[in-house]
């Protein structure tokens, strides 16, 4: 007899051809399911974490046609691409797209108050003046009232 070593040493073996009848065979038997069920999370594991490694590629690939459909939406409706695709890859939120609608935004509101200032009613301009004078008028009974009780106690210089 000769040692199993030396034959496989010695012999080679003609490569296992697997068929899709075969490879179904092995799938349904339900004592090999177990062996290549527990290796499914490891497998669905390593490949999320090597994706977001390498830039996302593959969830590139599968958003590609959405990409692709707005950046058709956007020509059709005549709006630049520059609103429709981050300038910067590593970027999740366009930055420079949400600070031109916050300063949009804040224009429009100074528009806005600038506005109504400009064509207040009589009554209105009335009220802010009134309000005016009492706060002014506030602050000098508050001095008054400061300066009498320094008085009152002697600390005044």
């Amino acid at each position: 007899k000769i040692p199993r070593q030396q034959i496989n040493q010695h012999h080679v073996f003609p490569p296992t051809v697997v068929t899709a009848d075969s490879f179904f065979a092995i799938a349904s038997d339900p004592s090999s399911s177990s062996n290549w069920r527990q290796y499914v999370p490891l497998i669905v594991s390593v490949a999320v974490i090597a994706d977001i490694l390498l830039g996302s590629p593959i969830a590139n690939l599968a958003l590609k046609p959405v990409r692709d459909a707005k950046m058709a939406a956007a020509d059709n409706t005549g709006q630049s691409k520059k609103s429709v695709v981050n300038k910067n890859k590593n970027e999740r939120v366009d930055t420079e797209a949400i600070a031109r609608e916050t300063l949009q935004q804040a224009r429009a509101s100074m528009e806005l108050r600038a506005y109504l200032e400009n064509n207040k009613t009589p009554e209105q301009q009335y009220d802010d003046i009134r309000r005016e004078m009492d706060a002014n008028m506030r602050k000098v009974d508050e001095t008054l009232a400061e300066r009498q009780k320094k008085l009152d106690t002697g600390d005044y210089k």
